[in-house]
């Protein structure tokens, strides 16, 4: 546990000694962070070396009762977390080191190694833990890393708009993720992976299905599905590095993996399974539209990262851990090398949209080379790793009889195989437009990540296809390659990057032409504009919760305190009443009685002379009133 333990720790106390120590360590900050990555990376390939054997590496110990039942803290390694790992260890160095360069001269570099170092952590941490409610405690830890990184240029507004966005909307789902932790440690009464597959064998359909959607609201938020998707195209406004480490090994295979993780339990739910496919293969094939059209060069990888986490959704959705899996580790390498290439041009360019770029190939020879590695890996071109794992993806759809998604996938391949096509020859081809006449190289610190990226990129898709690494580290059947389906993406894969070809590099195919058809324009139009998404969420989601709000405190200032304040008058009013009773009804009887007394005693005072003669006129005057009154009485 003690070798586990440590391969989040280092980095842990990297981002700790860096914070400490201020803009002190300058450019030794980077070097503190990249040797704590390197230090990981070490103790990571010792576990998975162990973990290949067949052994299991972890502990667990007891953190805190809750009335009968115990929550227990722990780290596993086990072939799905040792593979993840890897992964990101290796992508985490490699952007480290990268950013050396491209990073250069920020005056808050210390404290961008700083959370790189921290989130890069936090990731390592989410896949050894070994219970949901840790899992969560670092899968938060992560959403505030990134919140920072994206927001990293805060002086710019996108910036800052970018960082809340993505912490905003990554919420939503987290809500959904945490009730689905409540609910799995109401049923099972732990919090445990192992304890709580082995529940779920006696829990009823419905309560399986009900725990993993809710666990799968927080895979759409992280993993930007359909309809969250929203955020991710706005994070690129953090720094290029930042950018390749979440669409490659952090946030964004956060959600994958947590569906890989709990896959046991998903088995048990048709249900579950189905929506999983279906929202996979939603956003595959919309955010592949989406990247067709876009102008910006990190938005095109934006989108396509979308879309390629729409396909691991479907592996899994279909049934099969390998094929969601191999296609998240094959994409992570390939798509941090087309992340960095994208840093390397925008650093020798100075610019984001493609329309300012061109000619690039002949000026930055060690880029375009790399780049089209990604790019063909990416489309699925034999023999790169991305041509492996995305068939192994296309046989699932197939053997489960995913016909449909089968299709769209397929039309997802043509689109991607298509807006690289255009990304490459419009950047790297043609006459140098904008600042791309006096682009040059990057230097070794920032081309050598891309040269191990590519060389990684180009061999790793071998690891499932000829030794069937996956499936045994997985516990799952291997199975050999389709042919039929091999040939039948490779062929879709081609014809995409045809159409580039002739759209974008010997522009046969009229393009200002087909612009202005109607048609064409419309559906542009509506792909530029996300389909409207953000729109709809801000003028009728937000701006409707706004409303809500407005109108909440209106009834809350015009009923609820109306009725309080009414209540408080009232209550004034009546204890005035009150003290008007008292002082003029319950005073005015006791001191009418006494001030009656008293002037009874006064007049009868006046009686008591002590003169016989003025006792002798009372009673006379006395009798003579008796006498009277009998007198009218007739009674004498």
């Amino acid at each position: 546990m003690t070798l586990l333990a440590l391969i989040p720790l280092i980095p842990v106390a990297s981002f700790i000694v860096i914070v400490a120590s201020g803009r002190r360590l300058g450019v030794r900050a980077a070097y503190l962070g990249t040797a704590a990555m390197l230090s990981s990376l070490a103790l990571s390939v010792v576990a998975f070396l162990q973990v290949e054997h067949g052994k299991v590496l972890g502990g667990e110990f007891l953190w805190l009762k809750v009335g009968g039942a115990t929550v227990k803290m722990g780290l596993q390694a086990d072939g799905l977390s040792a593979v993840m790992l890897l992964v990101i260890t290796i992508v985490s160095v490699l952007v480290h080191l990268y950013s050396i360069g491209y990073m250069h001269g920020e005056e808050r570099f210390g404290w961008y190694y700083a959370v790189l170092s921290l989130f890069s952590a936090s990731m390592l941490g989410l896949v050894l833990a070994n219970n949901y409610l840790q899992m969560y405690m670092f899968w938060e830890v992560m959403g505030l890393c990134s919140y920072l990184l994206i927001g990293f240029w805060f002086t710019k507004p996108e910036a800052t708009e970018a960082s809340k966005k993505a912490f905003i909307v990554t919420r939503v789902g987290d809500v959904g993720f945490g009730l689905g932790i409540i609910a799995l440690f109401t049923a099972s009464g732990s919090f445990v992976f192992s304890e709580v597959f082995h529940s779920a064998e006696s829990w009823a359909p419905w309560l399986v299905t009900f725990v993993t959607l809710l666990l799968f609201c927080g895979a759409i938020g992280k993993s930007a599905q359909f309809p969250l998707h929203v955020w991710l195209p706005d994070a690129m406004a953090g720094p290029t590095p930042a950018s390749a480490l979440i669409h490659a090994a952090t946030m964004v295979a956060a959600g994958v993996y947590l569906v890989a993780r709990s896959f046991p339990l998903f088995e048990h739910s048709e249900t579950a399974l189905s929506v999983v496919l279906a929202i996979g293969a939603v956003t595959a094939i919309g955010a592949a539209l989406m990247a067709v059209v876009q102008l910006d060069i990190k938005k095109v990888l934006a989108y396509s990262t979308i879309s390629q986490l729409g396909y691991m959704m479907m592996g899994l959705g279909a049934g099969s851990l390998v094929a969601g899996m191999w296609h998240l580790t094959t994409h992570a390498f390939f798509k941090a090398l087309l992340f960095l290439g994208s840093g390397s041009v925008i650093h020798a360019t100075h610019s984001q949209d493609i329309r300012e770029m061109g000619g690039l190939h002949k000026k930055m020879r060690i880029t375009s080379v790399t780049f089209f590695i990604g790019s063909l890996a990416l489309a699925g071109i034999f023999p790169f790793s991305g041509f492996f794992s995305k068939d192994e993806i296309l046989l699932a759809l197939f053997e489960s009889h995913n016909y449909v998604a089968l299709v769209v996938a397929l039309t997802g391949a043509f689109l991607t195989a298509f807006y690289m096509g255009r990304l490459c020859f419009v950047v790297f081809f043609g006459k140098p437009r904008g600042h791309a006449d006096h682009a040059h190289e990057s230097p070794p610190v920032m081309t050598v990540p891309l040269v191990a990226l590519a060389t990684l990129t180009a061999v790793i898709g071998l690891a499932e296809f000829k030794w069937h690494l996956f499936s045994e580290l997985l516990g799952e059947h291997a199975v050999p390659l389709d042919m039929r389906l091999a040939l039948g993406s490779t062929i879709v894969a081609v014809l995409g990057i045809y159409v580039g070809y002739e759209a974008y590099f010997t522009r046969r195919i009229p393009l200002r032409e087909l612009r202005q058809e109607m048609t064409l324009r419309y559906v542009t139009t509506v792909l530029r504009n996300k389909f409207s998404l953000d729109e709809l969420y801000e003028n009728w989601i937000v701006a409707g919760f706004l409303h809500a709000c407005e109108v909440s405190a209106a009834f809350d200032k015009l009923v609820i305190d109306g009725v309080v304040n009414a209540a408080a008058r009232l209550t004034v009013d009546l204890s005035r009443l009150g003290e008007w009773f008292d002082r003029a009804v319950v005073d005015g009887i006791v001191n009418g009685l006494g001030a009656g007394v008293m002037a009874t005693g006064r007049r009868l005072r006046y009686v008591h002379t002590g003169r016989l003669q003025s006792y002798a006129r009372w009673m006379y005057g006395t009798l003579i009133v008796i006498v009277a009154w009998l007198i009218i009485r007739g009674r004498l």
